[in-house]
């Protein structure tokens, strides 16, 4: 509508204006210059040759001047322009300025100025001259309100203070991949308010980032404590980049509220510890009750949390902390005095609650100890690992333990002994020291005397001797093993006042077999489609009870374990756990099928967090995945040697396995069975570590299975 307004606007002033100009007189050289004076008349004619008498004027004969008539101003018309055919390129060159403004831009008008066949590279010495050349042509093809909206369809936000097309041209050219040459990069500073959780959950998952923003010399980062704000200031990209990341993390910022099913209180640094462990953000709301705050692309990580938060509130209210007993060498001659060391050690790299900056101490000898390639000392024949102390030097009796310990359960006993190391933590916080917490000569009395005043926690990190890595693999399975505990203990036994309290559990064990000769196993069995294999389900209910022996005088400590336990009837299976592991098979199913995933237990399943079983209430106390192996030796002292390994790694934590382990005695064991037992509890004593020093594990944790 407009063009043809236009056109017909332009054929009427060309006609008009011909009009104007054929209707006007013509000058022509006849005409007189004066026509429009009146003509001159003489009276009398002159003769030729007479003159007329000459009169001189005197000043009174001059005429009065007359003031000059005022000359009416005429405007002259302008002359038409008149437009030549050839004008009309110009004309629709207009009428396209005068249509744009009104028209929807779209990403495909802008992209046709981009030359993706070019790739910008700002090192070249054309790159100036390319850079200007296109934001001319940009600058030339839209107007400041065009290069506004075109932001807009980008997404990029800029300031009202510089809304100029060659800015709004230059951000368009940005976007593009062509940066400012040197000298023209536009720096900006921005400020993003942030919450302790973000906070926290960027510098735990995104600490390599922050890193290297901090290290670069083109943007500087700055984190404020009060009120906690994150202010970058730098080029306009840079900082726009960090802009979209620290926005991305927030949006996968998320929060749920978890009530603890037992009546317990965490402190603080618990929850400090279990945040740190699990990668999540714990604030608590309520004595029972704590929000966690976690990434939305990392669900996993709220189920561990819950898990920790879980056993942690049962350890410290319902579970008996495993006793702590010590035991020497007994009335060995010694060539020289025995010296001891109480220092600062490094636990477990794997183990996160040892995380932190507190000390944690392991007692043994520091001159030839027993199992050192520079032993002075022999082993005394009467010497044996069943003979034990308590804090309180009193003697406790191992057989009397064991023996209480099946009457109790009146199920079947099986006895596991595991190397590791004993390290003692303090039960307040203090400060990270490097020295001794005893001055002077250190005996063995003088650190028994120091643990039990100074009433030190105590925990045993596994591991497994690198000798043994070197026997015979007899067999090797893999499944997923949960262990609930009773939340109400049972009623204590009078036998059990001065021996280690027994805990009730239900220890569920589920896995994918191979069917074999002997059958079926026991257990809830599901099948999985296109296989032979079926996925298991096996639950064991009874009591165990552990302690931990200190043997300062041995590269090794040990840590006894006693289960009483038998296996579940299937009617009693909890209805969770068989809903439970019909979710484990599915996804096992969608993984075999997808080939992305051969592990016998996928991940991505939460287990129920507490069961019922005859009417009584347990909490899921742990959960991992494991991988375990049955080894035999036939070149030791008791022939033939079997141990069995595990390499234990929590569910949703495949960073940080943990590797032990264990040998066993036989049910009903013998007096023959049992010293054959203590006889390999010797050895592993004797092949804990291969040097003198404080343990650091990095060799204990070599070869794997």
């Amino acid at each position: 509508m407009l063009r043809t307004l236009a056109t017909t606007f332009q054929e009427g002033r060309l006609v008009a204006s011909a009009a104007r100009i054929l209707s006007r007189r013509p000058l022509h050289s006849s005409r007189p210059y004066y026509d429009n004076l009146p003509s001159i008349t003489p009276d009398k004619p002159l003769s030729e040759g007479e003159k007329k008498p000459r009169k001189r004027k005197t000043p009174a004969d001059k005429p009065a001047k007359k003031e000059p008539a005022e000359k009416a101003t005429k405007k002259k018309a302008s002359k038409p322009v008149v437009k030549s055919v050839l004008q009309e390129n110009r004309l629709i060159k207009d009428l396209n300025e005068t249509e744009r403004p009104g028209q929807t831009i779209t990403v495909d008008d802008v992209e046709k100025y981009r030359n993706i066949e070019l790739t910008p590279d700002p090192s070249s010495p054309d790159y100036p001259q390319q850079f200007k050349r296109r934001l001319q042509a940009l600058e030339k093809a839209f107007n400041g309100d065009q290069l506004h909206d075109i932001l807009k369809l980008y997404g990029i936000q800029q300031s009202l203070s510089k809304r100029t097309k060659r800015h709004c041209a230059s951000l368009i050219l940005e976007t593009w991949g062509w940066v400012r040459p040197d000298g023209q990069v536009e720096k900006i500073e921005k400020v993003f308010p942030l919450k302790p959780s973000e906070t926290f959950l960027i510098m735990m998952h995104h600490n390599n980032q922050v890193s290297q923003w901090i290290n670069s010399r083109e943007v500087r980062v700055k984190l404020q404590r009060e009120p906690l704000l994150f202010n970058a200031r730098g080029p306009r990209p840079l900082v726009e980049d960090i802009d979209a990341h620290l926005s991305a993390i927030q949006r996968d910022v998320m929060s749920s509220t978890f009530k603890i099913p037992i009546n317990a209180t965490l402190s603080s640094p618990q929850l400090q510890a279990i945040s740190r462990s699990c990668g999540t953000y714990i604030e608590s709301v309520s004595p029972s009750e704590v929000s966690i705050s976690y990434l939305k692309s990392q669900p996993v990580a709220l189920g561990r949390t819950q898990r920790s938060l879980l056993a942690t509130a049962y350890n410290d209210t319902t579970a008996p902390q495993p006793s702590l007993y010590y035991h020497t060498g007994g009335e060995a001659s010694s060539v020289e005095e025995p010296l001891f060391s109480l220092l600062p050690c490094a636990p477990a790299p794997t183990h996160a609650d040892s995380k932190g900056n507190y000390p944690t101490y392991r007692l043994e000898r520091v001159n030839n100890p027993v199992g050192s390639m520079d032993e002075t000392t022999p082993v005394g024949v009467g010497e044996s690992l069943a003979s034990l102390h308590d804090l309180d030097s009193t003697k406790f009796d191992f057989h009397e333990w064991l023996h209480q310990l099946k009457e109790s359960s009146g199920t079947k006993l099986i006895i596991e002994a595991s190397p590791g190391h004993v390290l003692l933590k303090p039960v307040d916080s203090v400060p990270f020291t490097t020295v001794s917490p005893i001055e002077g000569e250190l005996t063995i009395q003088r650190a028994i005397d120091w643990l039990r005043e100074a009433k030190h926690e105590h925990s045993f990190h596994p591991f497994v001797p690198k000798s043994a890595f070197g026997f015979q693999t007899l067999a090797s399975k893999s499944f997923q093993r949960l262990i609930y505990s009773q939340v109400t203990p049972p009623s204590s036994h009078p036998d059990f006042e001065e021996h280690p309290s027994p805990k009730t559990i239900l220890r569920c064990l589920i896995g994918a077999n191979e069917p074999t000769d002997e059958g079926s196993p026991n257990g809830l069995a599901l099948s999985i489609e296109d296989s032979p294999a079926q996925f298991v389900v096996q639950c064991e209910a009874g009591v165990t009870s552990s302690l931990d022996v200190l043997i300062p005088e041995r590269e090794s400590d040990l840590r006894f374990t006693a289960f009483a336990v038998a296996p579940l009837p299937l009617g009693q299976y909890p209805v969770d756990l068989q809903e439970y592991a019909r979710k484990l098979r599915d996804a096992s199913q969608v993984a075999w099928k997808a080939r992305e995933d051969e592990v016998a237990v996928p991940t991505g399943v939460n287990p129920p967090l507490s069961v019922y079983l005859d009417g009584k209430q347990y909490v899921l106390t742990s959960a991992t995945n494991v991988r375990m192996g049955r080894r035999q030796s036939a070149t030791h002292i008791t022939s033939p040697f079997e141990l069995v390994t595990e390499t234990t790694v929590d569910m949703e934590n495949i960073g940080s396995p943990s590797t032990s382990c264990r040998i066993s005695c036989d049910p009903d064991f013998t007096g023959i069975q049992w010293d054959r037992f203590l006889r390999n509890c010797d050895w592993l004593t004797r092949t804990g570590v291969a040097k003198n020093s404080a343990p650091l594990f990095e060799e204990d944790f070599t070869g794997g299975l």
